[in-house]
């Protein structure tokens, strides 16, 4: 039950009957519920009425998940039973879905109920597409998960089939399904005349 007498010490027994002890819960465990006393009664303790909950350290399930403790800090550890931590997304990963807490439970943190995916940066196969973005603007990346982008032709070419948006999921646009071919502007200053 992870419990250890505290008043009297363990030297000091056996107790006589109707003797009252105090128990403690040993390291790293944390005491909830009802009384930390039991009495001795012809030779047999009484059933504690409080528990004793493990502590919970940060736990290597987080950072494959690209997650880390934001509070408390990771320095902060281990934490007791029953505390709420707030966890984040390392740099450039986005929080996506549920909450961001987890609740130590007798030494096992709930499970976290969001995700952190990768953010995107411009791909560099798009100059050589002859695209550049419209929205956002170049400065704004890397964008965030699920962010769409709007593409457009540079100058002197032109927009053929398809849709000129993207979405960012996890890292990595979707393909472009249009394509920029070069532009030849046909004005009365370069009409070439046919014979």
């Amino acid at each position: 039950k992870n419990m250890e007498a505290s008043n009297p010490q363990s030297s000091d027994y056996p107790v006589t009957h109707d003797t009252t002890v105090t128990l403690k819960c040993k390291d790293t465990f944390t005491s909830s519920g009802g009384s930390e006393t039991v009495t001795c009664t012809d030779g047999t303790f009484s059933n504690p009425s409080f528990t004793c909950s493990a502590s919970c350290s940060i736990t290597s399930d987080w950072a494959p998940k690209n997650m880390e403790a934001s509070n408390p800090q990771s320095s902060d550890y281990p934490v007791t039973h029953d505390t709420t931590v707030t966890l984040k997304c390392k740099d450039t990963f986005t929080s996506s879905g549920g909450s961001e807490t987890v609740t130590c439970s007798d030494g096992t943190f709930s499970h976290p109920s969001f995700t952190c995916s990768k953010s995107c940066s411009i791909p560099s196969d798009w100059a050589t597409k002859n695209m550049k973005t419209s929205n956002p603007p170049s400065s704004d990346y890397p964008v965030t998960h699920g962010t769409t982008v709007t593409l457009k032709c540079k100058d002197t070419f032109t927009s053929s089939g398809g849709i000129e948006t993207v979405t960012c999921t996890d890292g990595t646009f979707s393909n472009p399904s249009f394509t920029c071919l070069y532009w030849w502007p046909f004005t009365k200053a370069n009409k070439v005349e046919i014979s």
